[in-house]
């Protein structure tokens, strides 16, 4: 403890470091103060004699309200000039995980001899690990739990106090579970096309490590179809999924039951196939449906992440727009490949032809690589038109389209 010269100081429990087994200090805890040289005392009040400058030896004591402890020599600087304010100590503080906390100077025990604390007092909270400032607010970063140690300093409008190492506890909260990374392209899907499968990417994480306890695929009832839009539920055997599976036609809704890890259903998300069966094909209309998803552990449930399916008479196709078949071992082909259940459709026949509709390629099936060549030579860097016939039941589809040759 520092003081000015012929400044007084009033002893405070909180000047002291105390460790009581049975008690938690300084609550309940009275201070006794024990004469010595060069000071006199009123109470608690140690008063240095006039003009004294130097190391006042206080000897002191604390009581729990049942045991005193050993005397403990309290050492008092007494000094001329302005002293920086002290912060001795803190009130007790705590946040929940996430939220943010303001500190104020009643947060804080500061003892400055020249300036009356607050009055005319700044404070600064410092940047460290596991938080962020915003002026005199701190925000622990996500996830965070613990304790954390803030270094905060006052100053009385002319010096500055030393750092000090501010304790605020962070207590966990639970997480609600997170879905992302769902695959934000449309879904293409070919009436009575069979199963297919709804996400390929979902990611499922459970920041806590809390099992989740279940999930739900639902429908838009405004385009949901009952009877013949179906969500089904097939794990891989070897994944050994200890999750049920089960579709609610009346509520257009696939629930999934059972407690598992977020990394099980995150499986068992990416295990569910939407299929459209209607036997009257020429009265099904192209429209967009959407499914939404989400998954709950014990206490909260997560966000809702949405997969759009473009439902419509048409064979969905993946036809690349350019290739380079130049020899470097990089996209020197082009081929036609089905999105979903190519074993359903019977015929499918690609054509490939000059702007004056002269056929230079022609090819069945989907097995198949052009490397751009034309009875042999290779064609020149331009565009050519293709027409990609394909049969699936009674229906036939053509896409038609052009493919750019790069040389």
């Amino acid at each position: 403890i520092t003081t000015a010269k012929n400044v007084a100081v009033v002893l405070d429990l909180n000047m002291l470091k105390v460790d009581d087994p049975d008690n938690t200090y300084p609550d309940d805890f009275s201070i006794q103060v024990f004469e010595g040289s060069n000071y006199t005392l009123d109470g608690l009040k140690v008063i240095p004699v006039q003009d004294f400058t130097g190391t006042l030896d206080v000897p002191v004591r604390v009581n729990d309200g049942i045991a005193s402890s050993n005397s403990f020599t309290l050492r008092i600087t007494v000094r001329e000039g302005n002293i920086p304010p002290q912060i001795l100590g803190q009130a007790s503080l705590a946040t929940d995980e996430e939220t943010p906390l303001s500190i104020g100077f009643d947060d804080l025990i500061v003892f400055d001899p020249d300036t009356p604390y607050p009055n005319g007092f700044s404070l600064r909270l410092h940047d460290g690990e596991h938080y962020n400032v915003k002026r005199t607010t701190i925000e622990p970063t996500e996830n965070f739990t613990g304790q954390l140690t803030v270094m905060v300093t006052v100053h009385d409008g002319k010096l500055e106090s030393d750092p000090y190492p501010l304790m605020i506890m962070v207590n966990p909260v639970n997480d609600p579970p997170v879905l992302d990374n769902i695959e934000r392209s449309v879904l293409p899907y070919l009436a009575n096309g069979g199963p297919a499968s709804v996400t390929e990417r979902i990611q499922v994480r459970e920041f806590d490590g809390d099992n989740i306890v279940g999930a739900e695929v639902s429908f838009n009832m405004s385009t949901y179809q009952s009877g013949h839009d179906i969500l089904t539920f097939e794990p891989p055997a070897e994944t050994n999924l200890s999750i049920q599976g089960l579709f609610d036609a009346d509520n257009a809704t696939l629930h999934l039951i059972g407690s598992a890890s977020a990394s099980d259903y995150e499986t068992a998300l990416r295990s569910i196939a939407y299929s459209f069966n209607h036997e009257n094909q020429e009265s099904i209309q192209a429209t967009t449906k959407t499914l939404s998803i989400v998954v709950r552990d014990a206490k909260s449930e997560s966000n809702v992440v949405t997969r759009e399916i473009a439902f419509s008479s048409e064979i969905a196709l993946d036809v690349p727009k350019v290739f380079t078949p130049n020899g470097d071992m990089a996209n020197d082909t082009w081929s036609v490949t089905p999105l979903q259940n190519a074993d359903t459709y019977d015929h499918a026949t690609t054509r490939v032809y000059t702007i004056r509709g002269e056929l230079l390629y022609e090819a069945n099936g989907f097995e198949w690589e052009w490397d751009g060549r034309y009875q042999g030579h290779e064609l020149p860097t331009g565009t050519y038109y293709y027409v990609i016939s394909v049969k699936s039941g009674v229906r036939m589809s053509n896409r038609k389209g052009v493919v750019t040759i790069v040389r």
